[in-house]
């Protein structure tokens, strides 16, 4: 049971130790990898997580409501690429395997 759903139905709390600063840690790993290995920029918009590449943002469509697009994996993103119909050499240019030279999709 979680603790909502004990205080919910049981009508009884209970002390939850929990610091937001403990899973904020674990969360920015990644970022701090890629920081020191020099694929993470402070630029906003310029990294893989946000809006940088055209594989992981938010597009508008054609009738005006909005999508979230997250092909991060392999297999996802090859999916991805054939979905749209996308040739090998249009591929080459939009993601060359390096972190640092992902280009957004115009």
């Amino acid at each position: 049971w979680n603790v909502l759903s004990k205080a919910t139905l049981i009508k009884k709390g209970q002390v939850v130790d929990a610091a937001i600063c403990d899973g904020v840690n674990s969360l920015m790993v990644l970022q701090q990898s890629y920081s020191a290995m020099g694929f993470w920029s402070l630029e906003r918009g310029s990294n893989i997580l946000d809006g940088g590449a055209h594989f992981y943002d938010t597009y508008e469509c054609s009738d005006g409501k909005w999508v979230a697009l997250g092909a991060i994996e392999p297999q996802f993103y090859q999916e991805l690429v054939d979905k749209l119909d996308i040739d090998a050499e249009t591929r080459a240019k939009i993601y060359s395997g390096n972190l640092e030279r992902l280009i957004k999709l115009s």
